[in-house]
């Protein structure tokens, strides 16, 4: 049977005019128009393989498939989150305790380990987001203060000193409690309440500073 010329032309144009997209496969992170793949936002490639993820380590969280962001664990940040919060708050404080003690005895007589206020602020192994202070004062030895100090606030617990001073007949035995916070990466401040037998009680607040 012989086609006619308008058979053959039609032929012709139905194969010249089939779908461009046939022989695309753009996988499930696309969809292929025109002969080329449209690939889905955080997608690339000829068939839409590549994620924006596939080059990013977050090393503490998990990347985004859509932004390529990192999104942080608790207790981290940067732009890999590969830093800790609490990272920038360590390190060792001193402050000045003498003007607490101005009302009990002149300056020159105060004990240096109880004139000088010194705490350490190092990482708490059991909680990302805590840091421990450990304050070095004849009358704060015993304490160890864990603060999130991201959030600020802290207690400093009750503990009571006998301590003996120059020029005074007997020991004093002298309690201490207080609050504290932390002002930025650099300084905290402690607010001391001091307590001693037969004498008004003592408030007066304390900046610490990163040596």
């Amino acid at each position: 049977m012989k086609l006619s010329t308008l058979s053959i032309l039609c032929l012709v144009l139905f194969f010249a005019c089939g779908d461009p997209c046939d022989d695309i496969d753009c996988g499930p992170n696309g969809t292929c128009i025109e002969g080329e793949c449209n690939c889905d936002q955080g997608y690339s490639g000829v068939n839409c393989e590549i994620n924006v993820c596939d080059s990013i380590n977050c090393n503490n969280g998990d990347c985004n498939m859509v932004t390529g962001e990192c999104m942080c664990d608790e207790g981290y940040e940067g732009s890999f989150c590969d830093t800790e919060i609490r990272a920038k708050y360590l390190g060792t404080y001193s402050g000045d305790f003498t003007p607490c003690l101005g009302d009990l005895v002149e300056p020159d007589q105060i004990p240096a380990e109880i004139g000088m206020l010194s705490a350490s602020v190092s990482a708490d192994p059991n909680d990302i987001n805590l840091v421990e202070i450990r304050p070095s004062n004849a009358l704060l030895a015993e304490n160890m203060i864990l603060v999130n100090p991201a959030e600020g606030n802290f207690i400093i617990p009750v503990s009571t000193t006998s301590i003996e001073i120059e020029e005074i007949p007997f020991p004093l035995s002298i309690t201490v409690s207080g609050s504290g916070k932390f002002i930025d990466e650099n300084s905290f401040e402690i607010t001391m309440n001091i307590i001693v037998p037969l004498i008004q009680p003592i408030s007066c607040t304390i900046l610490m500073t990163r040596i």
